[in-house]
């Protein structure tokens, strides 16, 4: 059930999310995030490529457990996308202000605290703003009638406390985000006809 169009969709879904999300609490940060909310899921690309069956036995046992796919990739294989991410970073040496991200993007799956050795105040704080953005891509999925799932209750109970960001911001973002995902698809498909 993978498909990598469908992944590199999403992936330009969570960016413009997290620049968005960004540009309200955090201005003077939102330039860099984009390639890092871009790039968060990279692992499981690899995954997919290299472990086919393990990942979708993971995905297939999370789905049916009604729990988040990183507690079946865990149970499964050992890691999850986002390690296997964050390793990636790492060999492509990219700045820990970009690989952090990646590896702890759901790290309150599993109500974690973030380790400070790890994270600097930013880096904890793109960490958080790349998660509520994740969130908020995932209110415009829509449900079994079609329609929109809408902001859901954990954004709403999360956006306050991690990032400072009011649900009337949300609603905003909400509203606002599927222009500006058109827009910036627009742009990586002229990027793309000029290539050929």
């Amino acid at each position: 059930g993978f498909g990598f169009e469908h992944f590199w969709e999403r992936s330009v879904n969570y960016a413009v999310a997290a620049v968005m999300t960004t540009a309200r609490v955090r201005p003077d940060i939102s330039h860099s995030i984009f390639t890092t909310a871009l790039l968060q899921d990279i692992g499981a690309a690899i995954v997919v490529r290299y472990l086919p069956v393990a990942y979708g036995y993971a995905l297939g046992m999370a789905e049916e457990r009604k729990v988040h796919p990183v507690h079946g990739e865990r149970e499964v294989m050992a890691t999850d996308h986002a390690e296997v991410g964050a390793v990636l970073a790492e060999k492509w040496n990219l700045p820990p202000a970009m690989h952090v991200p990646i590896r702890y993007h759901h790290f309150s799956e599993f109500q974690d605290e973030l380790d400070p050795s790890t994270a600097d105040g930013q880096t904890a704080e793109t960490v958080k703003l790349i998660q509520i953005s994740n969130l908020i891509v995932d209110a415009l999925v829509p449900g079994e009638d079609g329609e929109p799932a809408g902001v859901p209750e954990e954004i709403k109970e999360r956006v306050a406390e991690m990032v400072g960001l009011e649900l009337d911001d949300v609603a905003e973002i909400v509203a606002a985000l599927p222009d500006e995902i058109e827009r910036v698809r627009l742009l990586f498909r002229a990027e793309s006809d000029m290539a050929e």
